[in-house]
């Protein structure tokens, strides 16, 4: 397996499966703790990925884009060291792009729900300041962090 077939399997997808699976996921725990039933949870999920306002999809669509950053940013890294320590590190970014993700999930579902009433301007631009502006610095603080963890002892 080449450099970049590694890092599609062990990041791209990945990343793309969490930018897909946060949303949902932070919604339905969302309904349940202000006391939806599960069934009223799994209908709200299933309307809120075809809603007007707020879709779960356009959220899991704009947190795809720092994900594609850290596939490209990993590409670099690949060019250059080890195929194992590059892994390493750009996973250690995909977590850093995940906690903002949850971060700005956990900030808008429980103000929309239950009643699952637009709040108005600015509610909702956290769906694209965090993966567009935030997911970044903290994919590179992550990856940084890795970086210096993974690095060969010197002798």
């Amino acid at each position: 397996m080449n450099r970049s077939e590694s890092l599609f399997l062990a990041v791209f997808m990945p990343g793309v499966a969490l930018a897909f699976l946060i949303p949902p996921v932070v919604f339905v725990l969302t309904a349940l703790f202000v006391d939806m039933s599960l069934a009223e949870s799994l209908r709200a999920v299933a309307a809120q990925f075809g809603a007007e306002r707020h879709p779960l999809l356009g959220a899991a669509i704009l947190g795809t884009l720092p994900v594609v950053v850290l596939t490209l940013v990993g590409w670099l890294l690949a060019r250059k060291l080890d195929k194992l320590r590059v892994r390493a590190i750009a996973q250690a970014g995909l977590v850093g792009i995940a906690l903002v993700l949850v971060w700005v999930n956990v900030e808008f579902w429980p103000g929309y729900l239950p009643d699952r009433t637009f709040l108005g301007f600015p509610h909702g631009l956290e769906f694209i300041i965090g993966p567009v502006f935030f997911a970044p610095p903290a994919m590179l603080m992550a990856m940084l962090a890795a970086w210096f963890a993974t690095r060969p002892p010197a002798e």
